[in-house]
């Protein structure tokens, strides 16, 4: 049987992302472009898991 979880975790996550790009001013390209690709990935993973409980994704 398929269990569902909750989404708040990968909200947790992209929300500490964008802590560290607002923080962190002497970064490389590179580590801020894997920080954009993480978060649009959680963000997917964050629409699938909405998808999957049936709620909109504005909850979230």
């Amino acid at each position: 049987m398929l269990q569902l979880f909750t989404t708040r975790t990968y909200q947790d996550r992209v929300d500490e992302i964008y802590k560290l790009l607002e923080s962190d001013r002497d970064y490389s390209l590179r580590l801020f472009e894997w920080r954009m690709r993480r978060i649009h990935c959680l963000n997917l993973k964050i629409k699938q898991r909405s998808a999957d409980m049936g709620r909109k994704e504005e909850i979230y």
